[in-house]
Order: structure tokens, then sequence, then C-alpha cells
């Protein structure tokens, strides 16, 4: 099995390196990675975790990895949750660097992002404002300017939307505290969720997806939905008979489900 795995991540990712890297640049990706590591863990529609590492990995100095079962469609929850993943690890730079320390490590993760709310918008139908219909890659510069900046709004709002799912998440869970009532009024704050995976991925390098869950005492319950303030009603597919289960196109089929901080 760990040749699989290994051989799995060879194709997707490039080979191990043994880039030496200095302690800040250790620091900045171990945050990153756990960014992306506790927005998947604590949002909906999301694919388990297997592994996080700050190990460099072909472009990639750290990457999260799930599981990637075979898939032929995927739900407009599931697609949200690999934005706020994607976003997950510059919200995390931001928010323990501070904005004028953010550094190049998100572009992949943009680029990412960016191809699935480009294919949200204008393949899968799933802005209201755009409606539903179809177009590809190479359309998309022959439609009318008013279409284009249509398409571009909607899919900079799925982006900026994401991008502050993911902040608050990270925020509301690395502030949790909690109260207890005594005679007298005391409050302890809980140890940050992040902080605690980012130390040990700085300490050990690699973690399983289990090893995050039992450090940061993770269950299900505190998990949120990922919610699009542009949706309209529509009707349910469950409501709906006979729909067809069509395969994703070539991008979403051939996408790592890996979310990295690379060198640029």
């Amino acid at each position: 099995m760990a040749n699989l795995i290994e051989a799995k991540e060879i194709i997707s990712m490039g080979r191990a390196r043994s880039t030496q890297m200095s302690p800040e640049v250790k620091r900045v990706t171990a945050y990153h990675e756990s960014g992306h590591a506790i927005v998947s863990l604590f949002t909906k529609g999301s694919k388990p975790i297997y592994k996080a590492t700050i190990l460099p990995r072909g472009p990639a100095l750290g990457f999260v990895a799930s599981s990637n079962a075979d898939e032929y469609m995927s739900t407009k929850e599931g697609l949200l949750a690999q934005l706020d993943i994607c976003m997950g690890g510059r919200a995390s730079e931001d928010i323990f660097s501070g904005s004028s320390k953010v550094t190049t490590g998100a572009s992949s993760d943009f680029n990412q992002a960016t191809q699935i709310a480009t294919a949200m918008v204008c393949q899968y139908g799933m802005s209201p404002k755009v409606g539903h219909v179809y177009y590809s890659a190479d359309q998309i510069p022959k439609l009318s300017p008013e279409l284009q900046n249509l398409i571009n709004n909607e899919v900079k709002r799925l982006l900026d939307e994401s991008y502050q799912r993911a902040t608050r998440l990270i925020i509301d869970i690395s502030i949790e505290e909690f109260c207890i009532f005594f005679t007298v009024h005391l409050c302890y704050s809980k140890k940050d969720k992040l902080e605690i995976v980012a130390q040990e991925l700085l300490r050990k390098e690699t973690l399983s997806g289990d090893e995050i869950k039992v450090l940061i005492g993770w269950d299900d319950s505190q998990m949120r939905e990922p919610t699009d303030s542009g949706s309209a009603f529509t009707p349910s597919m469950k409501s709906m008979k006979g729909f067809n289960r069509t395969p994703f196109n070539s991008f979403q089929s051939t996408m790592n489900e890996t979310y990295g901080m690379g060198y640029h």
C-alpha cells in the first residue's frame, strides 16, 4: 500500500526533494498546510484527509492530500468545500503572519480555485446570474464584453466569499473560549487548533488525517456548510427522476486532491 501511495504522489506532485528550507520557510509552510487541513476537516462536503506534510515534493514545499474515491459527479457543496480548502492556506498566512507577510506560495491554490469557480459559473449552471448554460474555455473570449464581465464578476464573487468563509472558520475555531461559573466567573481559552497542527508538523514533518483529528479533538458535529450568497431557489435533485450522471469534464477528472504551498 505504501508503494501505491508513493507512486500516486509521484504522479500527482512529483518526486520528493531533499531541499533544505530555512526555519522561517518551514514555519510558514507548516501554517499554510495547517490552514488547508483545518478548513478541510471543518467544512461539510470535503473529502477525508489522509496526509499533511511539509516535506518538499515536486514544485510544492508541502501539501495536504485527500482521499480521491472514484466519482461520476460532484455536488455544489463539494465544489464550494474545495474552494474553501484552496483558500485555507493563504487565509492562515494572513491570520498568523499578517497581510504584509503573505507569500507567493498560494499561487497554485488560486489557480485550482479559479478553475473550479469558472467551471461552476460557465459549465455547471451554478450561477443564477449567468444561468444554466455551458461555455467552454475557448468560447468565453468570443462572448460579448457584458457577458464576459458578468462571468468574471461571478467567478470573483465565488472566490472572495470562499476566502471569507475560510478566514472566518479559522478565526472562529482558533479563538473559541469556554467559561466555568463557580462563585467567580473564570474563562479559559482553548489552545488554537491550527497552532497545534502547525507545531506538530514542524516536529514530525508528516501527519496522517487520523493523527490530526486526535490532536485537535475533532468530531463531525463541528463541521460547517459552505454557502453561496448568490444561490437562487432551485428544485431539489432528490425530487427529480432520471437525471443523467455525467462524468466531470477534463479539469475535474484530472484534478489532484492536493492543496499545497509551491515556490515561485
